[in-house]
């Protein structure tokens, strides 16, 4: 506790500095110069972002030009407290708050992501970005308004709409010396004076990681192209259509950095090599429709819909001897997920400047997921069948108590039906139903100090329901080891939101805890037995499915509960110094960790603390070891914090210009390996002219500009089926990129 006091006063403290230093540019700047008002749709309806009773950090489309912003996961470069981790190829994740969830799991998201207001599944969400008009990352449960009731935020992205002010559009092109090949257009204009459209389209590839395979030829790399149609439909003063449709393919190699020394040399993991015989290869089709319409009753009364579509296929063909610990042989993985979802939100609401406010609405969605695993040198073929549905409906009131007092209070209602059949060529054919329902909510007050000065606080609940998680590689495991409950949160959050030196500059604070009944959490590649005992010695069984000596190796992914707690403290800045120079300042720290949880682990010697390395063995007459844990809760930095600054010059009829980032990431404990990253800074420079007339743009850029060299995380050694390997694997961080976008922008 004492730890996190000290990290509020010295965040807190930071922002005094910064409140200081800025008095500065009140004396410089001119009184005409301030910080643009954001919009956003947190909760909605448009508001401005100083005004809502939660924390929203809100990334537009400019900075993701102006940042070179090529890949989803790099949004995270300028949101602190925010983790967008591609792993391996299929593992992506979205955290906020130091609170992650794993894509095996089976359980919905920590933080869900959506595409014009229509849930979208990470797996879609990482491929591709562009043509955006801005993200919101909005922290804290979703337990009202939302599709889900994720409970530490959501990310909500919003593409650009089609104007009805004339044509306009952009071409642009980006290559580094990374193997990046980045191009993307759209052109927009109205057909009529009540119908307009927007296309844009991307082609992209690139070499990513560097891991080349020395056995099997290949290297790290993606090649992805997304197209998109966008029509805005104004038949009437009083209503609003939007349809979008977007199409995606990508192809995806991605391999772990193998690194020892054996029978194919001495490598540091810096080197980038692997020595699997067989590919890694991950293939992503989607094709994703939104429907959102308005219709305005009049007297601030309005009926809004929001419709989604998602069809996706996702492939993964992975060799799983990842250090070549028996030569000339493949452990072929194969997994086919084909997943279709509707979504239906309908909505009536009350706006505007009246005592009480309000919306009622429901939601309805329906999932269809088809799986495949095929593992041959286990024999194992398995198919399941997967229907979901997820009803809920709720409702939102806010009360103007006085001209400076707000009071919002909302329910909703959810009912989540999961059926499943499953048919193994190991176990058989097996169904499974579940059904969970759950009242969630939130509640918030708002004290407007001044114009430029906001309070508030605000309570909020969060929710994932339970449900089954088989690992299909251990099939004798009982049943009570597939189940996981349902998980319940409860947040209080404080926040200050002030605008200083007539609105030049923009500082925002917050403070937050979270407690978690139930948590649910993954760890993958935990020893096992199919058969109790203590025939090993110490006592111990031995992690095998028949429980001898020398019978199959037994590793499984638990799904698993656990309580826990996440608190910590973010402040904001954005500021515009001089008319040519503005900056911005995030920072966050976090605190989350399990509550001295009883957790699956891998316990090779029985004294209740986890190993790395050791024969594998199992806790006495148990299935799966298990430790008490206060261990993070998503093995993410507490200590995050960015600095971004642009400053621009005119240089006649032209305008130059640079701009900076740098990132700091704090020390990362993997909770199944043990494994600490240290903490790292990053830092990335662009430089670069312009036409402001005519529309182009030309910017030269070094990402990772020190060339700093980070490994995230130790995944253990590369044995398999008890044959040892010298060698171990692991991630590794991007190494310096530097490149050159050309861009060119009309009519806007």
């Amino acid at each position: 506790m004492n730890r996190f006091k000290s990290s509020v006063l010295a965040t807190v403290s930071a922002g005094a500095i910064l409140c200081v230093a800025s008095a500065s540019w009140a004396q410089t700047a001119d009184d005409t110069t301030t910080v643009d008002d954001i919009i956003v749709t947190a909760t909605k309806q448009a508001s401005n972002v100083q005004d809502v009773p939660v924390t929203v950090n809100v990334v537009q489309g400019e900075q993701l030009e102006e940042q070179v912003i090529l890949k989803f996961e790099d949004v995270a470069t300028l949101t602190p407290g925010l983790s967008l981790t591609n792993r391996d190829g299929r593992q992506q994740q979205a955290s906020v708050r130091g609170v992650a969830a794993d894509l095996d799991a089976g359980s919905t998201s920590t933080v869900d992501i959506y595409f014009n207001e229509t849930v979208l599944d990470a797996a879609t969400a990482f491929q591709s970005i562009y043509d955006i008009g801005q993200i919101e990352v909005v922290r804290g449960p979703q337990g009202t308004l939302r599709g889900r009731a994720s409970p530490s935020g959501a990310i909500l992205i919003t593409t650009r709409r089609p104007s009805f002010s004339g044509l306009d559009g952009f071409v642009s092109a980006t290559a580094t010396d990374n193997g990046v090949q980045n191009y993307q257009a759209a052109i927009g204009a109205p057909v009529s004076d009540t119908l307009a459209f927007r296309l844009a389209a991307l082609y992209d590839e690139g070499d990513d990681t560097g891991v080349r395979g020395l056995t099997n030829g290949r290297e790290a790399g993606h090649e992805t192209w997304s197209a998109r149609g966008s029509v805005a439909w104004r038949p009437t003063d009083a209503l609003d259509v939007d349809l979008v449709y977007q199409k995606m393919e990508s192809d995806t190699d991605a391999y772990f950095a193998v690194y020892g020394n054996g029978a194919y040399g001495d490598y540091d993991i810096f080197d980038r090599v692997n020595f699997q015989d067989g590919p890694t290869t991950f293939y992503n089709a989607s094709d994703i429709a939104t429907l959102t319409s308005s219709y305005d009753l009049g007297s601030d009364f309005s009926l809004n819909y929001i419709g989604g579509f998602q069809d996706t296929q996702f492939d993964t063909l992975r060799d799983l001897d990842i250090g070549n610990a028996i030569p000339f042989f493949q452990y072929n993985q194969d997994i086919r997920i084909g997943n279709q979802n509707w979504s239906h939100e309908l909505r009536f609401q009350r706006s505007g400047p009246h005592f009480w406010t309000y919306m009622v609405g429901a939601y309805y969605s329906t999932s269809d997921t088809d799986v495949l695993v095929d593992i041959p040198i286990a024999a194992l073929v398995q198919t399941s069948d997967i229907q979901g549905r997820n009803f809920g409906i709720f409702t939102n009131h806010a009360f103007q108590l006085t001209e400076n007092d707000l009071v919002q209070v909302g329910l909703r209602y959810s009912e989540t039906k999961s059926e499943s059949e499953t048919n193994s060529s190991l176990a058989g054919i097996s169904n499974a139903e579940s059904q969970y329902d759950a009242v969630t909510g939130s509640a918030s007050y708002q004290h407007d100090f001044s114009e430029d000065l906001m309070g508030y606080v605000s309570y909020g609940r969060g929710y994932r329901p339970g449900g089954r998680a088989e690992d299909a590689t251990a099939p004798y495991l009982p049943e009570e080891l597939k189940l996981y409950d349902a998980e319940e949160s409860d947040s209080i959050e404080v926040g200050l939101k002030s605008q200083l030196f007539d609105r030049r500059l923009t500082l925002n604070a917050t403070v937050y805890n979270q407690t978690f009944k139930n948590f649910i959490g993954r760890l993958n590649g935990i020893a096992c037995t199919g058969a109790p005992g203590t025939s090993a010695p110490g006592g111990l069984g031995y992690a095998t499915a028949d429980g001898t000596a020398n019978g199959i190796d037994c590793n499984a992914n638990f799904t698993f509960n656990g309580d826990g707690i996440s608190r910590g403290v973010e402040l904001e800045a954005r500021g515009r110094i001089t008319d040519y120079w503005t900056a911005t300042f995030n920072a966050a720290y976090t605190d989350a960790h399990f509550d001295d949880a009883e957790i699956p682990c891998n316990d090779f010697n029985g004294d209740g603390t986890p190993d790395i390395d050791g024969p594998k063995r199992v806790q006495g007459g148990k299935y799966v070891s298990t430790c008490r844990s206060s261990g993070s809760l998503g093995a993410l930095p507490e200590w995050s914090f960015s600095i971004a600054s642009e400053y621009t010059q005119p240089i006649g009829r032209f305008e130059g210009f640079v701009r900076g980032l740098v990132n700091y990431s704090g020390d990362v404990t993997t909770l199944n390996t043990g494994y600490t990253a240290d903490a790292y800074t990053l830092a990335n420079l662009f430089i670069g002219f312009r036409d402001p007339d005519a529309g182009w743009e030309v910017t030269a850029f070094a990402k990772n500009l020190f060339d700093h060299q980070q490994q995230l995380t130790e995944e253990g050694s590369a044995s398999l089926f008890g044959v040892p390997s010298p060698y171990r694997f692991g991630t590794v961080s991007q190494p310096r990129e530097i490149g050159v976008t050309l861009r060119y922008a009309f009519g806007r």
